[in-house]
């Protein structure tokens, strides 16, 4: 929310100050933290010349592209950075590495051992391919534990969350005769990426970042 306070922000998350700071439109980032695509060496030389360290570079074949991250010194004013960044090497698309919360609530809603009432006859997915990018899935859940069922994990930080992944995922290729539920396609096979750790309140947190990795990741599966 581009009108959320930065103490409201850091309550919500639990990020100290120097962990994050906010765009020109209010939107929470990692602190001192650039991505950019497809950085030539000489955009790459640019960058340093600007003050910028080059943090981690990732090659993701799936989506085609060169990730990198990039950090700028703390004496340096991040947005003008950013601005004569993207002046000066205009051929890479340069952003923050935003950050993205789910919503409080939605963490705890369906899943997790909780009763899935049945919402129609069991459909076939059988040689469907559905992505969903996420929580963490229970793979335990009696919806999911017959599914075919892909799992990856590219959070970053400590703790998971379950609910909102087993729920959604459940909702489309869930499957429990003895509950009488049935999913919207049952047989299907899902690639879960979770993207989200756990913040210090509590709650599911990631950044742009991870979810170019796992878009990566899905692209590479088909």
């Amino acid at each position: 929310d581009g009108d959320l306070g930065e103490q409201a922000f850091e309550t919500l998350v639990g990020l100290s100050p120097d962990e994050y700071m906010l765009d020109a439109d209010g939107y929470p980032s990692r602190a001192r933290e650039i991505l950019a695509l497809d950085l030539d060496a000489d955009g790459l030389a640019i960058a340093r010349d600007l003050g910028f360290e080059l943090v981690e570079r990732k090659s993701l074949a799936g989506l085609g592209i060169t990730l990198d991250r990039l950090r700028l010194p703390d004496d340096q004013d991040m947005p003008n950075a950013l601005d004569r960044l993207s002046r000066s090497a205009p051929a890479a698309p340069f952003d923050y590495n935003h950050i993205f919360v789910l919503p409080e609530g939605e963490a705890a809603s369906g899943g997790g051992g909780e009763a899935l009432r049945p919402i129609g006859q069991p459909a076939s997915g059988t040689g469907l391919r559905i992505a969903v990018i996420d929580t963490l899935p229970d793979r335990t859940h009696p919806a999911l534990v017959r599914q075919k069922l892909m799992v990856r994990d590219f959070a970053k930080g400590a703790g998971r969350d379950t609910s909102h992944a087993t729920a959604v995922t459940s909702i489309l290729a869930g499957y429990d005769p003895a509950a009488d539920y049935s999913g919207l396609a049952p047989g299907a096979s899902i690639f879960a990426a979770n993207i989200f750790s756990v913040d210090r309140g509590g709650q599911p947190v990631t950044d742009a970042a991870t979810m170019i990795e796992a878009l990566d990741w899905l692209a590479r599966e088909k």
